[in-house]
């Protein structure tokens, strides 16, 4: 069964504080986009824009797989992250909806 808030679904699900740099910070606002693991991304992502737009949807999706099997690769590896409403702190998001959001 698909369940949209997967990481408020999910008890293993660590806090986390303060976010490295590798981590994606999913979210609006200054925070989130001078973040630098989400500038680090749109680095990634930019150059693969044109071939991503004019491909079949399997194709999108091999894209982005590409692209998070590359962040993987950094050490320490990025967390995607996402606000918890009730406080200041950040809780990982799955890797499916990590994917998703790409």
């Amino acid at each position: 069964m698909h369940n949209s808030n997967l990481a408020e679904s999910d008890c293993s699900a660590s806090i986390i504080i303060e976010p490295h740099s590798h981590d994606v910070l999913f979210g609006r606002g200054n925070q989130c986009t001078q973040h630098p693991g989400n500038v680090l991304l749109r680095q990634l992502l930019l150059p693969r824009k044109n071939l991503f737009v004019s491909s079949s949807p399997d194709a999108r999706k091999r894209l982005v797989y590409q692209v998070y099997a590359e962040l993987r690769q950094l050490d320490p590896p990025p967390r995607f992250l996402t606000r918890q409403s009730s406080s200041n702190s950040w809780i990982q998001v799955s890797e499916e909806k990590a994917i998703m959001k790409m």
